[in-house]
């Protein structure tokens, strides 16, 4: 039995480690390989999944220091993410999408395209910003 609620594997990172934290949402990046930044278009279809809190399992990729580079990013299980109404308010069950919102994910609406869902919705956010527990599931 492991300590958390998800398996996440370390992926470099755009710009400044700091900038990121527990419960980003993040896409792939198209300046490097192998690497991630943070979400900032509505129904992005490199989205990639959630910056974990405190993965249960930890994968590594390339060493390129004392410590791995990058953030800990949710491959599966449940997670916080940052969450928005922008698409309206999120019940528990609904898919979620990447929004225009900044490492925040929203509400994906009734038929999302095909690429652009990173999970389910654990718990219910009915007005503005807030950090809500998701399942992940790309899809």
């Amino acid at each position: 039995q492991a300590s958390g609620a998800d398996f996440a594997e370390r992926i470099d990172v755009i710009g400044d480690r700091a900038d990121y934290g527990p419960g980003d949402v993040l896409v792939i990046s198209p300046a490097a390989d192998r690497a991630v930044e943070l979400a900032a278009t509505s129904f992005a279809t490199s989205v990639i999944e959630v910056c974990s809190a405190e993965p249960a399992m930890l994968a590594g990729g390339p060493a390129t220091g004392p410590e791995l580079a990058g953030v800990p990013v949710a491959i599966t299980g449940i997670v916080p993410c940052k969450a928005t109404t922008e698409n309206g308010p999120i019940q528990r069950g609904d898919l979620l999408g990447t929004s225009s919102t900044p490492g925040h994910a929203m509400r994906a609406g009734d038929a999302p395209a095909p690429g652009t869902v990173l999970g389910k919705a654990m718990a219910p956010l009915e007005s503005g910003r807030g950090v809500i527990e998701i399942l992940v599931s790309l899809r």
